[in-house]
């Protein structure tokens, strides 16, 4: 049984990051570095569920096979979201210190 998608969201987000609060409940994680990257100040993400979950169908089975072939669907869904994150992170000026999940990509909120 895989898991709830926020919470494979968030345990891939650990990997590479670091994490210093996550809600399930309120769909929000707050990320103090991303692939060993430090940010100048803390990120907040929101994330619901329902939009994390959105997300990770998003992906084709297509794009799956070819990107990441040995990943389940949900696992791709996850790594093609944190793409998108690592991209809005690396090209916002200056870096955000807010981002919400919405249609399959960060938004920059602030």
């Amino acid at each position: 049984m895989e898991e709830a998608p926020f919470d494979a969201f968030v345990k891939q987000l650990r990997k590479g990051g670091t994490v210093v609060a996550a809600s399930r409940s309120e769909g929000t994680v707050t990320v103090a570095s991303l692939e060993s990257v430090e940010l100048p100040e803390p990120l907040e993400l929101d994330v619901p569920e329902a939009e994390v979950a959105a997300a990770i169908s998003m992906l084709s089975d297509d794009d799956r096979e070819n990107l990441w072939p040995d990943a389940s669907p949900q696992m791709a869904g996850i790594y093609y979201i944190l793409v998108g994150l690592q991209e809005t992170v690396q090209t916002a000026e200056p870096v955000p210190r807010r981002a919400s999940l919405r249609n399959g990509r960060f938004v920059v909120t602030r």
